[in-house]
């Protein structure tokens, strides 16, 4: 009888043991990339965070060298293959939106980067131009301003090092954009 007993018991208690637990709710799952996803872009492109409103890395300052660019691609592929780890066809049509936007800001970095190379042939390119995220940090009340003055000073110390990859990667430039490009260096030096 005790052996029976404990075939009941065994029995009872197989059903719950063979229970699987639900796939993972792809939503959120999604939304939880998302939110990663945008801590490392802004991270990654600490000019666009600022411009964003996003003060975390406004110390930071990116050097546009050929090192910098390998990291940009190998970013992009890191990310892309992260999203390409959901079905865009089984997220919620607005999540399912925020998927394709991804896709398409990945894709064409990539291929501003590899294709159009515009920073090979553009001066006038914002990324070259210190004084537009100087002036967001300068004019925006985010911090207290002998707070904001450090950035800056900490930002103009890298000038050099961002106008000589800048030198670097101008191989054919347009007369027009360095036309373009030498008015607002004026600009900003006013």
């Amino acid at each position: 009888m005790r052996g029976f007993k404990l075939i009941v018991a065994a029995a009872a208690l197989l059903p719950a043991a063979c229970v699987t637990t639900p796939p993972a709710d792809p939503d959120a799952a999604f939304r939880a990339f998302e939110d990663a996803f945008v801590g490392e872009l802004m991270k990654f492109y600490p000019e666009r965070a600022i411009q964003e409103g996003d003060y975390r890395y406004a110390r930071e300052t990116t050097i546009p060298d050929a090192k910098w660019q390998q990291r940009e691609l190998d970013f992009l592929a890191r990310q892309q293959q992260a999203l390409e780890r959901f079905d865009a066809a089984r997220l919620d049509p607005l999540l399912r939106a925020d998927y394709y936007q991804i896709d398409n800001a990945l894709k064409s970095a990539r291929w501003r980067r590899t294709t159009l190379r515009e920073w090979e042939w553009n001066p006038a390119l914002s990324a070259y131009n210190p004084a537009n995220v100087l002036d967001v940090i300068l004019s925006t009340e985010f911090a207290p301003l002998d707070e904001r003055l450090r950035i800056v000073s900490a930002r103009l110390e890298k000038v050099p090092a961002l106008y000589a990859a800048v030198h670097a990667n101008i191989r054919r430039p347009t007369r027009e954009h360095t036309q373009l490009a030498i008015g607002q260096h004026q600009g900003a030096l006013a």
